[in-house]
Order: C-alpha cells, then structure tokens, then sequence
C-alpha cells in the first residue's frame, strides 16, 4: 500500500514538473531584426549573406503586419510601454538606398525602422569592408538623413565612427570610436542617439562595455540569441540577422513561440 501512495505522489511530482511552464509568467521578448545591405548581391560579391533584397523586405513587412506585430523604435523602448507584439528593425549601416527604396516601404506598410550611422562615413561609402568583398556601396548623405528624419518613421542610433569594429582596437581607442561617434552626430549634424549598435563583432572587454553603458541607455549587439536589454530585467532581445536565404516563415514561427 505504501509503495502504491508512492509511486502516485512520484507521478504528481512529474505532473507538476512538466506543466510548470504553463502556469509560470512568460518572459517577454522584443525581437531585433538585423539588416545590413539591401538589394540583389553583385555577381563577384564574394560574401552574400548581408544581402537583403526589397522584395523580400516587403514580403517581411507584410507577414509582420498579419502577424499583429508592430514596429518600435529605440526611443519607444526607453520611454514609453510597449505593444503586446512589439519589432525592433536595425539596419546596420547607413547605405543610400535607405532613402531611395527602403523609405517607400516603411510608409507603404506604416513601419519604423532604426539606422545606424558612422559620422565619419556619411555622404561616402562603406569603406570598412575591404574591396575584395565586393563592390563599395554609398552611403545616406547630410540631405537624406535630415529628410528622414524629420519623418519620425526612422530614427538614427550611434555605431562606431567609422563604422568599423571596435573589437580589434585597444580599449582606448575602441571607447573614442564610439563614445566619438555619438559626440559627433550631435554636434555637426543634430542627432541626439541615446542607442549604440556594435560593429559586429561585439567587443566583449569590460572597459569598453562599461564606457558603453554610461553613454548609452540601450545597447543592441550583433550576434543571433538573446540578451536582457538594460532598463527592463522582464524582456529579452533576441536577435535574428536577415539575408536572402532567410525563411520569413521559420523566422515568425521563432519571433512568436517565446
């Protein structure tokens, strides 16, 4: 009889054990969306995989809106609540057809999106990618930037000065980069950014890391997985790069199951 009682307690303990999950609090999730290049890769591109193209980006932006997801920007994340299915899309460097294709898109869908600038790359091109790569790409000038935003459908956040990574740079100058970077933005082109986006790969130093947290209020990396974002202890950012071989189904499958 004993032996019966249990080996019943032992399944109820396994019970419990497994439903737990349904009855815990769901920790909420904001999910980031990188996008670096958009476009159709030249032919002697050697690296496709930053290659999104406008296509797919408004299948993207359709699929989000079906889905009940919204798009937020950094300043949305610091001061006010967000949605119940908030988006966060980053692209990660500045390029001109930001303003000449991506822009048509987020009005079309009624989107926002974050862009990162590199103050001493504005008007020129991404120089911190060495040429064998593929062909240079311009990047947004002084004009395009004030038009968008003004339209307060983007909004601009820091990276390093140069757009290149810090991770290869002494501590010193790794901080100059990109505390340097937001000094400039505000100064010479009125951009107040209280949000840093790393260069990938992220620089895992803690001198740079803690430089980074006081000029800062919102840091967002560049590997895929998840990190707590700084102000909220209660929400994850997972991050999730796009590129042409991204499966837009399987990437909302992902975004929705946390």
């Amino acid at each position: 009889m004993i032996y019966l009682w249990v080996l019943a307690a032992a399944a109820a303990a396994a019970g419990l054990f497994w439903l737990a999950p349904l009855f815990t609090a769901k920790r909420s999730v904001l999910p980031i969306l990188l996008i670096n290049k958009i476009g159709i890769p030249f032919s002697n591109t050697r690296d496709k995989r930053h290659w999104l193209s406008i296509n797919k980006l408004e299948k993207l932006l359709v699929r989000l809106q079906a889905r009940g997801f919204v798009c937020v920007l950094p300043s949305d994340i610091l001061h006010q609540p967000l949605p119940p299915k908030p988006v966060l899309l980053v692209f990660a460097s500045g390029y001109e057809t930001i303003y000449t294709e991506v822009f048509k898109l987020l009005e079309k869908w009624n989107a926002k999106a974050a862009v990162a600038l590199a103050a001493e790359r504005i008007g020129q091109y991404d120089a911190w990618q060495e040429a064998k790569t593929g062909p240079w790409q311009d990047l947004l000038t002084a004009a395009h930037i004030q038009q968008l935003h003004q339209s307060e459908r983007i909004e601009f956040i820091s990276s390093s000065i140069d757009g290149s990574s810090a991770s290869d740079d002494n501590d010193e100058i790794a901080i100059w980069k990109l505390t340097e970077n937001k000094t400039r933005l505000q100064h010479i082109y009125k951009l107040k950014t209280d949000t840093l986006y790393f260069p990938p790969p992220t620089p895992h130093r803690p001198a740079v890391l803690q430089q980074a947290k006081q000029h800062f209020s919102l840091r967002i990396g560049n590997q895929t997985g998840t990190n707590l974002l700084p102000l909220d202890l209660c929400r994850l950012q997972c991050i999730f790069p796009l590129n042409n071989q991204t499966n837009l189904l399987r990437l909302l499958w992902k975004m929705e199951r946390y």
